[in-house]
């Protein structure tokens, strides 16, 4: 994985998911990107990431999350080949969403 890559992976953990600074996606996330996430329908381009996270950070704020220090060969190719990237990672936190109980 080139030296680039890493630092834009690391920034975009940082930065826009650790701290919240949505200023950065639009110069870290490509326009036609797309997050994948088996939980939630597919995030599309820089506006659908931001407001993504956005939300995961509203609903828990004490977010961390940090890559996985071991990437797939295939991962580390495709991020070396200048090919979209895939990322796996482990988010840590504390809080938990409030159930809504009204009756």
């Amino acid at each position: 994985m080139s030296e680039e890559n890493i630092a834009t992976v690391r920034r975009l953990i940082e930065e826009v998911w650790n701290k919240g600074n949505l200023s950065l996606v639009n110069e870290l996330i490509a326009d036609e990107g797309v997050l994948h996430d088996p939980q939630i329908p597919p995030v599309h381009g820089t506006e659908g990431y931001k407001q993504f996270v956005s939300m995961y950070r509203s609903v828990f704020p004490d977010l961390h999350t940090s890559p996985l220090k071991t990437l797939s060969p295939k991962v580390t190719r495709l991020c070396a080949a200048g090919q979209p990237l895939a990322l796996r990672g482990a988010t840590c936190r504390t809080s938990l969403p409030r159930a809504n109980n009204q009756r």
